[in-house]
């Protein structure tokens, strides 16, 4: 009986935690995580008005933030293999982000590359097992570090993606299209 019961608990706080809510008697309460101070400080928006006036805003300037960061970071180059593709959204209503793990000799590490839209449009293959070399630098996402992509090469493509500034390249090619 006590097994049941611990098995049921044990599955109710997954169902918590998945779902961000739990109830109370008659009433439902909602876990909202809170923001990370990156998130905060982001200048993100949905374009309302032209596409062009959204890229110039949001794509093809530094932030803040990332001007700091590529002040105070070290720009490191990781050689490994990549052990999953996965994507993230970051922030709600903005782009799809892949992640890749990779494993390197000496430590496994969450990496962000880049929109999702920008490999399958290039047609820039991202294989579970390929070899790969990364350059960029490590940042805390939330409770999270990852390493922020600036170039990445792998199965013999190459694409960089953010200038040394952690300015987003990817802009231009929005840019060239509208």
């Amino acid at each position: 009986m006590n097994v049941k019961i611990a098995t049921l608990c044990i599955g109710l706080i997954v169902l918590i935690h998945a779902n961000g809510c739990f109830h109370s008697g008659n009433q439902e309460r909602t876990i909202k995580p809170e923001p990370s101070k990156s998130h905060e400080q982001s200048n993100f928006v949905r374009p309302h008005d032209t596409r062009q006036s959204w890229v110039e805003e949001n794509w093809t300037k530094p932030k803040p933030d990332m001007e700091e960061l590529a002040k105070t970071s070290s720009i490191e180059t990781l050689r490994g293999q990549i052990l999953s593709v996965d994507t993230v959204t970051i922030v709600k209503d903005m782009a799809e982000i892949l992640h890749v793990m990779v494993e390197t000799d000496e430590e496994i590490v969450p990496v962000y590359l880049g929109p999702k839209w920008i490999f399958e449009m290039e047609q820039f293959d991202i294989k579970t097992g390929s070899d790969v070399v990364i350059k960029g630098y490590r940042v805390d996402i939330g409770a999270y570090r990852v390493m922020l992509t600036l170039e990445i090469e792998t199965g013999g493509q190459k694409r960089v993606l953010r200038n040394r500034d952690g300015v987003p390249l990817w802009g231009t090619i929005l840019k060239a299209e509208a």
